[in-house]
């Protein structure tokens, strides 16, 4: 019984640092930088919700695979790449 609330309490004490460590770790300008602009200005809930939900399945050889590939070369032409 002892040892089952010892594996218990590592776990819930491992699981709380997990989530602890999911918030912004130090001061480093330029990291903190970083972090902000994933946080704040992402693109991955638009580009998700366009690829799977409006363009759908895509199968190879696939009208979908082909408007997928359209819609990447697209976008990422837009965002500079």
């Amino acid at each position: 019984m002892n040892r089952r609330l010892g594996i218990h309490a590592f776990l819930l004490v491992a699981c709380c640092s997990v989530a602890v460590s999911q918030t912004f770790p130090g001061d480093d300008p330029v990291i903190r930088k970083i972090w902000t602009e994933a946080m704040d200005s992402t693109q991955l809930p638009v580009s998700a919700h366009e690829l799977f939900d409006i363009i759908g399945p895509r199968l190879v050889g696939s009208p979908g695979m082909m408007k997928a590939h359209n819609w990447a070369v697209a976008h990422y032409g837009k965002w500079g790449f």
